[in-house]
C-alpha cells in the first residue's frame, strides 16, 4: 500500500493535530505568495481582492497584460509594473534580467515612470471602462506633485516610430454623422435628423520623417479607427490640414489628397518651430466608405430591447419571424416537393425539378408560384397533394387543359398545326379581295343623313386623391407605416438604417436585392416585396404631386 500525499498550504502538520505520512515542501513562489507584502500601492485591502503576484513569464518580459495568472492581469501604466515587480522582489521572488529588472532599477535610482493618468498603453484593452475614476484622481496627484512640462511616457512610441513627443503636436478631428435623437414634440411626425458630430483628440506624431500613407494612418490610430479604413497608394482619402500661422487658418485649410499635396504642406510645416506651433487634421468617415476594410454593422433596431441580442438572437433567423400562415404553407410545399420530384424536367441550377404528373404522363412543371398557391389550397382543403387545384393557376386556359411542360427550344411562335398552313398564293389573293371590297363599299353612293350630335371632347381630369402626399422628410416613415397595413411587414425598426444611406421610397426600387435584405436583416421573399411597394406608393405620391400642381394653376 503507498503512502498518502497530503499537501495543507496554510497549516502545517504539527498544527493540524492530524498525522501524515509524506507532506512535500512548498515552492518558492507559494512560499512567496503567503508572505507577500500586503502594503504595496497595487494590493488592495480584503482577501478578495488581493492582487496575484506576477507570473514567471510576465517577470521575463514586463507587459501591459499578464495572461499567464487566472484571471488575466491588466497594467494601465508603468507605476502599475513596478509595484508589481516591486511586489514580487519583496515576496522573495528573484528578478530575472532583462527589461523588468531595468524598469525596477531605474525606478529605485528614483527616475520614476509617470503615473497612470498620462502613461496610456498604445493598444490598451478597450474592456478598462472603470478606470476613468482612477484617472482623475492620478491627474490631480500629478497636477501636484509633478512639473507640468514633464516629457511623455517613451512606451508611447517604442512600438511605432511615428508617435513620439520628439514630434509635433497635432489635434485629429473625426466627423461623424449621427442621428438626433431629440424626442419630437408630441402628434408630430417628423423623421429623426442626422447631426455631424466632431471629437478631437491630440498626439503628438513625427511629422519630418513621413509620408503621406503613414501620417494618416496615425490620425487614424488616435481615434482608435486604423483597422477600420486605410488610405489609398497613390491618393486620398481628403483630409484637412492647418497648423498655427497657416495662410487662411481653419477656414482656409489645405485639402490633401495626394503626395504632392502632403509634400508640399509637410515642407511648409517643417519651417515652424514645433514647440510653438499646433497642428491640426480633420477628416470625416462619413466620405470615407470607398477606403473602408471592415465592413461597418447594421446599427441596432430602436424598437429592440439592446439585450434581446444575448438571450434570444434577434439578429439570427429563426421560425418566430415567419407568421404561422408562412410555417403551414412551408412544410406543405416541402412535403409536395417530396411527393412530386422529377429528373426529366432539370431546375435552372442543374438540380431535380418538380413536376406533377398527370394520368397521361404529361408532366406540369411546379415552379415556386405554383407551389405557393397548391400549398394554400390545400390548407384550405380544397385540394390534396395527389391532384392539384382546379384554379387559374393550375388551369391556364380555363377550359380543363393543364399547362404542360414544353422541351427548350420549342416553346417559340410557330404554328400550331400544318392544316392551318396556307399558301403563298391563297394568303396573296386574299388580301387582294379584300382590298378590292373595301375600295368598292368606299366608291358606293350613300344616302344622305343627319349628322350625329357630338359633344366637345374635355381632357381626362385627375382622379382626386384620397390623402394629401405626407410632409417633406417623412415619406420613408409614412411608406413604413403603410407597408406594415397593406402587408403586414413591419420594417419600422429599420428607419434609422435606411436613413443613414439616404434610402427613400424612390430609390429603394433601384436598390439590389442582396443589398436590401442586408440592410433589413429579411429574407429574399419580403425584401422584394417592399420593392414593389415602394415602387406603387412612389408612384401613387408623383400622381398626388401633379395633381396638386394641376390645380394650384387653374386658381392662378
Amino acid at each position: 500500500m503507498t503512502g498518502i500525499t497530503i499537501r495543507i498550504p496554510g497549516r502545517s502538520a504539527a498544527a493540524s493535530g492530524t498525522s501524515t505520512t509524506d507532506v512535500q515542501p512548498v515552492s518558492n513562489r507559494e512560499q512567496a505568495a503567503k508572505s507577500v507584502d500586503r502594503g504595496t500601492p497595487n494590493v488592495r485591502a480584503g482577501k478578495e481582492n488581493i492582487a496575484p503576484l506576477p507570473s514567471d513569464v510576465w517577470l521575463q518580459n514586463p507587459a501591459w497584460i499578464d495572461g499567464a495568472v487566472n484571471p488575466p492581469q491588466f497594467y494601465m501604466s508603468q507605476a502599475q509594473m513596478v509595484d508589481a515587480l516591486q511586489a514580487a522582489a519583496n515576496a522573495g521572488i528573484p528578478i530575472p534580467p532583462g527589461p523588468g529588472a531595468a524598469m525596477l532599477a531605474a525606478a529605485r535610482a528614483g527616475d520614476a515612470p509617470v503615473s497612470a493618468a498620462t502613461a496610456r498603453p498604445a493598444n490598451r484593452p478597450s474592456e478598462q471602462v472603470c478606470d476613468t475614476v482612477n484617472t482623475s484622481a492620478g491627474i490631480a496627484q500629478k497636477s501636484a506633485a509633478e512639473p507640468t512640462n514633464k516629457a511623455l511616457d517613451p512606451s508611447l512610441s517604442a512600438g511605432n516610430s511615428v508617435l513620439g513627443d520628439a514630434g509635433y503636436l497635432v489635434y485629429v478631428t473625426h466627423t461623424l454623422s449621427v442621428l438626433d435623437n431629440t424626442p419630437a414634440v408630441r402628434g408630430s411626425k417628423s423623421a429623426p435628423k442626422k447631426v455631424k458630430t466632431p471629437t478631437t483628440k491630440f498626439e503628438y506624431i513625427d511629422v519630418q520623417n513621413i509620408s503621406r500613407v503613414k501620417f494618416f494612418q496615425a490620425c487614424l490610430r488616435v481615434h482608435d479607427l486604423a483597422d477600420h479604413f486605410s488610405a489609398g497608394v497613390h491618393s486620398g482619402p481628403a483630409f484637412k490640414l492647418w497648423w498655427t500661422g497657416s495662410n487662411g487658418g481653419k477656414a482656409g485649410a489645405l485639402t490633401i489628397e495626394t503626395d504632392r499635396d502632403f509634400a508640399l504642406a509637410q515642407s511648409a510645416l517643417l519651417q515652424k518651430n514645433k514647440k510653438t506651433v499646433a497642428v491640426s487634421v480633420e477628416f470625416d468617415t462619413d466620405q470615407m466608405n470607398g477606403f473602408r476594410i471592415r465592413r461597418q454593422g447594421l446599427l441596432p433596431s430602436p424598437t429592440q430591447d439592446p439585450t434581446d441580442e444575448l438571450a434570444f438572437g434577434t439578429k439570427v433567423p429563426n421560425v418566430d419571424a415567419f407568421s404561422d400562415q408562412s410555417q403551414i404553407h412551408g412544410a406543405i410545399i416541402l412535403e409536395l416537393k417530396a411527393k412530386w420530384p422529377c429528373q426529366q424536367h432539370l431546375g435552372e441550377h442543374g438540380e431535380d425539378g418538380f413536376c406533377y404528373v398527370t394520368a397521361n404522363a404529361e408532366h406540369i412543371r411546379l415552379n415556386a408560384r405554383k407551389l405557393k398557391f397548391w400549398a394554400a389550397a390545400i390548407a384550405a382543403h380544397e385540394a390534396t397533394k395527389n391532384e392539384p387545384p382546379n384554379t387559374v393557376e393550375f388551369d391556364g386556359f380555363r377550359d380543363g387543359r393543364l399547362s404542360m411542360a414544353r422541351p427548350r427550344g420549342r416553346s417559340g411562335p410557330h404554328p400550331a398545326s400544318s392544316s392551318s398552313q396556307s399558301s403563298p398564293g391563297v394568303d396573296t389573293s386574299q388580301l387582294l379581295m379584300a382590298a378590292i371590297l373595301s375600295n368598292m363599299n368606299n366608291k358606293r353612293s350613300r344616302s344622305r343623313s343627319p349628322e350625329e350630335m357630338r359633344t366637345p371632347s374635355t381632357s381626362r381630369a385627375f382622379a382626386v386623391p384620397l390623402s394629401p402626399p405626407p410632409a417633406a422628410g417623412t415619406e420613408l416613415h409614412t411608406c413604413l407605416t403603410d407597408f406594415l397595413e397593406a402587408k403586414g411587414i413591419d420594417f419600422r425598426g429599420f428607419e434609422n438604417a435606411l436613413l443613414l444611406l439616404d434610402f427613400t421610397p424612390d430609390v429603394i426600387p433601384f436598390v439590389s436585392i442582396s443589398r436590401l435584405c442586408e440592410v433589413t436583416n429579411s429574407v429574399e421573399g419580403r425584401a422584394i416585396k417592399f420593392q414593389a411597394f415602394c415602387k406603387a406608393w412612389s408612384s401613387r405620391q408623383e400622381e398626388k404631386h401633379s395633381y396638386l400642381a394641376t390645380k394650384r394653376s387653374r386658381f392662378t
